[in-house]
């Protein structure tokens, strides 16, 4: 997959905000592919390199805020004047360009690898939540992206592909770069990720599934609020009683040392310190008291966040059928479990790879000319079909 690299915050220019991320892993060894069966050969790489100049940086939004990516928003596929199939992406829209490439070798997970890396800008202005979404996440997590290639004009739209073309093992010869999808899907070249750039806010406006699933973002803000401040105030009481007890300890000494130098009698003594100790006994039971609060209200903040990561589930996977649901029946049951620990990716990648699955049974009689570098639903691949001059029709993500 490619990488996210970089996304500087000073490096800014009428609104867009700079970005660098590897657009595809070259394979040095001769064998090496991608999850596609693509083998990306450098001289091929450099000989189609003016392609990737002016090419869009693509997102498939999850909803209407366009905060989140997910694919390359596949939608159908058109018929060129010559009668080839070529796949559309109407659901993704153009949130940056990339406008300079070149092959770097770069430290990723530890190992040097040696990719084609595209330098550009996100149109910060035209989409604010997505542009602080990559600036936050990318922190924590790698974001990736998947190159998209087509045939050139030279070869009536199709990709010419360097010797025998199977599913396991492909390589591009004759090809231009037409864009480049940040995901939060499955994708194909592990190594294309996000290097250098500039949470989560979405709205459910679909059907929920259930009112104990699913919560309002502004009811689970109020309920973490409420729960955390308790928290507070429970850990500020228990410093109070502490310092009380403490209090409660000196005066012992104190009258402990009064006693004995008054020289009082054993039943003077033993009433004074049996006063004393009632008062520990009693402020002990309320320390008790407030750790159990405190112990019950992590309890609660705990369900308050499980119901949030239930609620996001839910919203994810809102557009599907129950028949697309299906394909991850294992997978949303074990989110179901234990939403604390599952990622929605799991969920999703089930989906997608049953959606794709199924996609592919109804359309193995087919062949495309466009192929991207990525394993989610859009990332079938078609056999392609060898023509007599070399070309080849077929497509990949």
């Amino acid at each position: 997959m490619n990488t996210l690299l970089e996304m500087g915050s000073k490096k800014t220019k009428g609104g867009r905000r700079y970005i660098k991320l590897a657009l595809l892993t070259i394979h040095e060894n001769e064998q090496d592919t991608n999850l596609n069966g693509l083998h990306w050969n450098e001289k091929y790489i450099l000989n189609n390199l003016d392609s990737v100049k002016g090419m869009p940086l693509c997102c498939e939004f999850t909803d209407e805020t366009k905060t989140v990516p997910l694919g390359h928003g596949y939608t159908d596929a058109i018929l060129d004047e010559n009668g080839n199939e070529i796949p559309v992406f109407e659901n993704s829209e153009t949130v940056g360009v990339v406008e300079k490439a070149q092959i770097e070798n770069i430290t990723i997970n530890n190992e040097e690898k040696r990719v084609l890396v595209g330098e550009g800008y996100l149109y910060n202005q035209r989409y604010p939540n997505f542009v602080k979404w990559l600036k936050d996440n990318m922190l924590e997590n790698p974001i990736k992206s998947s190159i998209e290639i087509v045939g050139t004009e030279e070869n009536d739209n199709h990709i010419v592909y360097d010797g025998e073309i199977t599913d396991e093992y492909r390589v591009p010869m004759e090809f231009d770069f037409s864009g480049s999808a940040i995901l939060s899907v499955k994708e194909a070249d592990e190594n294309a990720v996000v290097l250098e750039a500039a949470s989560l806010n979405k709205s459910n406006d679909n059907k929920q599934e259930s009112e104990d699933e699913t919560m309002d973002e502004k009811t689970i803000n109020l309920i973490c609020d409420s729960v955390k401040n308790a928290v507070s105030e429970t850990n500020s009481k228990n410093s109070e009683y502490e310092a009380q007890i403490a209090e409660l300890n000196q005066t012992i000494t104190e009258k402990d040392a009064k006693i004995a130098e008054l020289n009082a009698s054993v039943a003077e003594i033993q009433a004074a310190l049996d006063a004393v100790r009632a008062e520990i006994e009693q402020k002990s039971n309320e320390l008790d008291g407030a750790w159990a609060e405190k112990r019950a209200l992590e309890i609660a903040l705990g369900e308050a966040k499980a119901k949030e990561r239930l609620g996001e589930l839910s919203s994810a996977i809102a557009n599907f059928t129950e028949e697309q649901k299906d394909f991850a029946k294992d997978e949303i049951e074990a989110f179901k479990a234990d939403p604390t620990n599952v990622e929605i990716n799991t969920v999703l990648d089930a989906i997608y790879r049953g959606i794709g699955k199924q996609s592919l049974e109804k359309k193995n009689e087919k062949t495309t000319v466009v192929e991207t570098n990525s394993a989610d639903i859009y990332g079938e691949v078609f056999t392609p079909q060898a023509k007599a001059d070399g070309s080849t029709e077929g497509s990949i993500y």
